[in-house]
């Protein structure tokens, strides 16, 4: 967004032709595309987030915190590396591990789901894409260790 700033400083007249342009493509008469990026450019706050998710796809909510997202993320990895370990505190033998591994696989798709509605995609497609690389990445894993186990 700060690249749509400094280009909203430098150029005002053409950003905001370009937002007109970008309304009569989405269908919006003329009249009706200036009017409304006249009243989008009279807010300098949401100006560059507009021109961000138009040009650039970006939705406007994403913009947060460095600080926030660390911490929203070191809790997902906390949360999602404990579950699968809880069917160790209550049994053991196959049934542990197969559960183990239906609770991991189940934990990557609600993350790949709460990930979609973030970043406005396919649900479904997300909680599937990262259930399946983290799959993938576990069994890697799991073969890498039977492949060279501790001495």
């Amino acid at each position: 967004m700060s690249r749509e700033a400094r280009e909203i400083e430098q150029h005002p007249a053409e950003e905001l032709a370009e937002l007109i342009e970008i309304y009569r493509l989405e269908g919006f008469p003329y009249d009706e595309a200036v009017t409304m990026a006249e009243n989008v450019a009279s807010d300098r706050q949401r100006w560059p987030a507009t021109l961000a998710e138009k040009e650039l796809g970006l939705p406007a909510e994403i913009i947060a915190s460095p600080l926030k997202d660390a911490a929203a993320m070191a809790g997902a990895f906390a949360i999602g590396g404990m579950l699968p370990l809880i069917p160790y505190f209550i049994g053991s033998g196959g049934e542990t591990i197969i559960a183990s591994v239906a609770i991991a696989v189940v934990s990557l798709f609600a993350m790949g789901v709460a990930k979609a509605r973030l970043v406005r995609r396919n649900p479904i497609i997300s909680g599937l894409e990262v259930a399946v690389i983290g799959s993938v990445v576990a069994a890697i894993g799991y073969a890498l260790g039977s492949a060279f186990p501790a001495s």
